[in-house]
């Protein structure tokens, strides 16, 4: 009996768990990865700088391709408020840190968020050349969005 339990263990320590497959999801030589989806996603606020989107609830699905491919030309920043409603900042900010733009001060409720500035609005601002970001504080929480060289 011993013997038998032995083997067994060392079966299942030689074997490993197996392959960690998602339900319904074939499997990829590439891999894969998560996408949000925003569940009835509305526009909060619009300005010619950004568009504030809140939802209640997201979602995510399997995508079965690598991530290297994704267009990442949106400039926005995500913020999640859990519980109770918070007073939210985000500014752009220079390499060092300094603002160049406040962008929001606001209360917000509980929800998703995402803050995604108008690359346009961007460019006619004529910037000095440089790295920016988008930065929010809230709810005692700070995010800092890299948004590249502008």
């Amino acid at each position: 009996m011993n013997k038998a339990l032995a083997i067994i263990a060392i079966s299942f320590l030689l074997s490993g768990c197996g392959s960690k497959s998602v339900y319904n999801q074939p499997g990829s030589e590439d891999g894969g990865y998560y996408e949000t989806a925003w569940i009835d996603p509305k526009v909060v606020l619009e300005d010619p700088w950004y568009t504030l989107m809140r939802s209640y609830r997201v979602d995510s699905f399997y995508v079965s391709a690598s991530e290297a491919n994704l267009n990442t030309s949106a400039k926005s920043i995500k913020l999640q408020i859990k519980n109770y409603e918070c007073l939210a900042i985000v500014n752009l900010v220079n390499g060092r840190s300094e603002v160049v733009r406040p962008l929001l001060a606001k209360n917000l409720g509980p929800g998703y968020y995402k803050l995604t500035v108008n690359a346009g609005q961007l460019s006619k601002e004529k910037l000095p050349p440089g790295n920016y970001y988008l930065k929010a504080e809230y709810c005692g929480m700070s995010v800092i969005q890299d948004l590249g060289w502008l």
